[in-house]
């Protein structure tokens, strides 16, 4: 059995990269403390019903996915369709120039989800994996030159503009790689 739960479970201040023993060692982000609560209370079933009940119960931890199925809402979609759908829609309509929420400096760790579903493959064929795992790529990348990308693959002529006003995200969230084995994930 897998649960997968994402790295905003982490305090807003952890050290980088983040790693699994850094769980409940601060307060959590206020904007989405109930989400990670949640999970929270989640990742501990799985523990201990995999210890009271030997089940085999783990959870999987995926940094920042994309893929088919994202949300490409322009308020609340997460940082990689939201710059694409800008960057389209600015395009569309000849803008000069394309803003992005914050300073650009927050950096972000992106996953595909064909690459995920990898990950909690080769965990589900492990005799015996972790209670819990990050799934990571182990590469970070700034919000702006993600950004940067994205306007270039779309073929976008706009400057890019940064808006300080908009809400600033988490400096860093990356969890850190460990192999369930003990050494590192394949890729990480």
């Amino acid at each position: 059995r897998q649960m997968c739960i994402r790295d905003s479970i982490y305090p807003c201040q952890s050290k980088q990269p983040i790693k699994e023993e850094y769980l409940l060692t601060g307060p959590l982000e206020k904007t989405n403390e109930a989400y990670a609560l949640a999970k929270i209370a989640g990742l501990e079933m799985c523990k201990h019903y995999r210890n009271q009940y030997d089940v085999l119960f783990h959870s999987a931890m995926p940094t920042n996915l994309y893929g088919p199925g994202d949300s490409y809402h322009p308020e609340n979609s997460h940082v990689l369709p939201a710059l694409i759908r800008r960057f389209h829609e600015a395009k569309e309509k000849g803008l000069q120039e394309v803003g992005i929420w914050g300073t650009g400096k927050p950096r972000r760790e992106l996953m595909h989800v064909e690459d995920l579903a990898n990950g909690i493959l080769f965990l589900m064929r492990l005799d015996s994996p972790p209670d819990w795992v990050n799934l990571v790529t182990g590469v970070d990348h700034s919000i702006l030159s993600i950004a940067e990308l994205v306007k270039e693959a779309v073929g976008c002529k706009g400057e890019i503009t940064m808006d300080e006003r908009t809400p600033a995200c988490r400096l860093y969230t990356s969890p850190s790689p460990r192999d369930p084995r003990g050494s590192g994930l394949p890729g990480a």
